[in-house]
């Protein structure tokens, strides 16, 4: 009985289902036509893709060693941003000094000598001197160094005692430090 009903809407609606029934028609003759053998040359065309994709970010050591030189040159120009200009050489030496002093020890002589480091247009100021105390307070005063805000390179150290009765030590300090 709905079998009738139904075919009693197709025929008063003849143009209706005739226009539904040929869209489909379209519709699937143009995915048979197009879209499958566009979806088999998207396949083809993405396996190439992707196997040329591994062959270039494959490291190469030819590559390996430019992006080496690379960071190391981004490294460099990120610490020569972060520097100070030649004109704090001044506080520099003086906070150098006041970490002396916080410790009870003190320097005869603090000479810097610049050099220029043409490669990367910076200033280099080293000194080398030697201060004299108990082993507790030269360490203190190296950990003090190390955790400066301030840039100080430690560059040769030595310790000396200098006596077998007192605990009294002769520390031989070369530092340096570098500016714009």
């Amino acid at each position: 009985m709905e079998i009738d009903r139904l075919i009693a809407v197709f025929r008063l609606r003849k143009i209706f289902v005739g226009i539904c029934l040929g869209i489909l028609l379209f519709n699937l003759l143009f995915y048979f036509g197009f879209i499958k053998n566009q979806q088999k040359k998207i396949d083809k065309l993405q396996t190439l893709y992707l196997s040329d994709r591994k062959k270039i970010t494959k490291p190469s050591k030819k590559n390996d060693k430019i992006e080496k030189y690379i960071h190391a040159k981004e490294s460099l120009q990120v610490f020569v941003g972060k520097l100070p200009y030649k004109f704090a050489f001044t506080n520099k030496v003086k906070v150098l000094n006041e970490m002396i002093a916080r410790h009870g020890l003190s320097v005869d002589r603090m000479t810097f000598s610049p050099q220029k480091i043409e490669v990367l247009s910076i200033w280099r100021y080293a000194t080398i001197f030697t201060v004299n105390g108990q082993y507790g307070k030269l360490k203190s005063l190296l950990a003090d160094i190390q955790n400066s805000p301030d840039l100080f390179c430690i560059e040769d150290l030595s310790f000396q005692n200098k006596s077998k009765t007192m605990e009294q030590v002769s520390m031989n300090l070369k530092i340096s430090t570098y500016f714009k």
